[in-house]
């Protein structure tokens, strides 16, 4: 089908692929819900991580349904695509952690919040704020695509 092949007004390919739920929620779409699916999700890929690639699936397959509450994304290489979930992947690497990663965006009055608005926030907060760039950079992630 057409309509769903397009791609972001940005141009990059959506990084979503399915939306699941843990089967042993209520209605999937609490906080303490979409808590439980994502604890279940990152046994899934910590499983799959540690080379348990069939018990990584069996779990899978076995404990979620789909369509659900909770967006599974899909990174791509980072010398080719430098989304938040690229860099996510880099950042738990790094960290030497599990490549399971929740996002929360920071909004603004309906929008998303701009990176000035950002660094004030953080500011205010003595929050560090830390770009893609400045990762991208600090551990010489090769820019040419």
């Amino acid at each position: 089908m057409k309509f769903l092949n397009k791609k972001t007004s940005y141009g990059d390919a959506s990084p979503f692929t399915i939306w699941v739920n843990s089967i042993d929620v209520h209605t999937g779409i609490s906080d303490r819900d979409r808590a439980k699916t994502v604890s279940r999700l990152h046994e899934v890929v910590s499983l799959i991580s540690s080379g348990r690639v069939d018990d990584g699936r069996r779990l899978f397959y076995n404990e979620f349904y789909a369509p659900g509450h909770v967006p599974i994304l899909a990174a791509g290489d980072l010398r080719i695509r430098r989304g938040h979930t690229e860099l996510a992947l880099l950042l738990s690497r790094i960290s030497g952690l599990s490549p399971s990663v929740v996002f929360a965006e920071m909004l603004s009055y309906g929008n998303s919040m701009s990176l000035e608005e950002a660094r004030r926030y953080a500011g205010r907060r003595g929050i560090t704020l830390i770009t893609g760039d400045d990762l991208l950079k600090a551990f010489r992630v090769d820019n040419n695509v």
